[in-house]
């Protein structure tokens, strides 16, 4: 899976609010889209406008799992199933009525669900304010009115990378690598503009990004 692409990215043109490490680290949480050099869990990966892919046209990618040794591992924001959580996982209470998105072509017809807020040891700190796992402890708080059911996204399946192909995609100018608010990685709404689309508008916008659409 390694594509050849032209990357838009070009300098940035003013100072962001944070230093380069801030921006980098796991930690940071975005409060709007920003360019990032790849830095593993927690960056989105944006298509080109001419990716022809089947699975990668207008494609925004987070990643939830980066070893340098081992590959990566993401889901696809922005490609919603005709089911809900509760046709396809019956029992699953709280989270009967979300969406279930498919997040790539990879997986063994597995399910997972990233979150915004902590569970107590029940889950994985991602990167950029998001959250893997927990299912139990996230409806058990729902239930007892801590969050919503949309503080938390549901994919099947997944797009993943073997060691070192994503990294030479990048290189090729396949992707643009940025990181987002929480609010867009986790967005349920389809009735909008899409999140590819919204977050390169932003970055031409600022002259972050060329626009070669």
């Amino acid at each position: 899976l390694h594509r050849r692409g032209h990357s838009s990215t070009i300098a940035l043109t003013q100072t962001l609010s944070t230093d380069d490490n801030d921006i980098n680290s796991e930690m940071y949480v975005p409060t709007k889209v920003i360019p990032v050099e790849f830095c593993g869990p927690g960056c989105v990966l944006l298509a080109q406008p001419n990716d022809s892919s089947h699975f990668f046209v207008r494609a925004a990618v987070f990643i939830y799992q980066y070893e340098k040794e081992e590959g990566a591992r993401g889901v696809i924001l922005e490609r919603p199933s005709a089911f809900s959580m509760g046709e396809t996982s019956p029992g699953i209470g709280c989270f009967e009525a979300n969406t279930l998105f498919i997040g790539g072509e990879q997986g063994s017809d597995t399910a997972i669900m990233l979150g915004k807020l902590q569970l107590e040891g029940a889950c994985k700190y991602v990167g950029a304010g998001i959250y893997l796992g927990g299912m139990k402890a996230a409806k058990e708080r729902v239930t007892d009115g801590i969050g919503v059911p949309k503080d938390y996204k549901f994919f099947f399946n997944h797009a993943e990378w073997e060691a070192g192909v994503l990294e030479k995609e990048i290189a090729a100018g396949t992707w643009d690598v940025i990181k987002a608010p929480p609010e867009d990685v986790l967005c349920q709404d389809s009735s909008g503009v899409e999140f590819w689309s919204r977050a390169r508008n932003q970055l031409v916008s600022e002259g972050l990004l060329k626009n070669d659409d």
